[in-house]
């Protein structure tokens, strides 16, 4: 295993795959990983679609921006969240929905913490030797159809994943001085 620095440095967008399957083993701890993520009350409010048929990756590479790599990666994972997690169990059999305007709040927060799982899931798949894209380039409408996601649920991501059959170079990263200050936002910008 790397340090989190190394790894995290050698993380690319994969846009093209080996056609070797991913073992059991390494997929479960993929998975795995993305469920050890902190969530916010301990909600863990995601869920996790585990794609390998032919006809729902091309259907999800329709309602993504055709990102042919879609179908090429031999799996990818959509990352759910799920609102009613964030929802007093009391409440949970309301009928909500990721459109309603009074449940924007738990939406954001929902999105957040499937978020983290997510991430936790493409830096595992790195440390296996694993190549994945983060793909968001889909609308909610379009994408929940494809697959069987419920209203109260929003698709936060689909990741590929796949043994890399290219070695993307390092995009370049913003200096710490423009992202980073101290103590507000509009405040002195970072330095050690």
């Amino acid at each position: 295993m790397k340090n989190f620095i190394d790894l995290a440095s050698a993380r690319r967008s994969v846009r093209k795959y080996k056609s070797d399957p991913i073992p059991g083993d390494v997929l479960d701890k993929i998975l795995r990983t993305g469920q050890l993520a902190p969530s916010g009350n301990n909600s863990q409010p995601w869920r996790f679609i585990i794609i390998d048929d032919e006809e729902v990756k091309r259907n999800l590479c329709e309602v993504s921006g055709k990102q042919k790599w879609i179908i090429e990666s031999p799996i990818t994972i959509a990352i759910v969240a799920d609102m009613k997690s964030k929802i007093k169990p009391e409440f949970r059999d309301n009928d909500i929905s990721i459109d309603d305007q009074e449940h924007r709040e738990v939406l954001l927060k929902t999105v957040r913490d499937a978020t983290i799982a997510a991430d936790h899931m493409v830096m595992a798949a790195t440390d296996e030797g694993l190549g994945t894209c983060w793909i968001a380039l889909f609308e909610q409408d379009d994408i929940r159809p494809v697959l069987n996601v419920p209203q109260h649920c929003y698709v936060v991501a689909i990741i590929t994943i796949g043994y890399p059959d290219e070695a993307p170079s390092a995009k370049p990263r913003k200096p710490l001085s423009d992202i980073a200050s101290r103590n507000s936002f509009d405040r002195e910008p970072w330095s050690c």
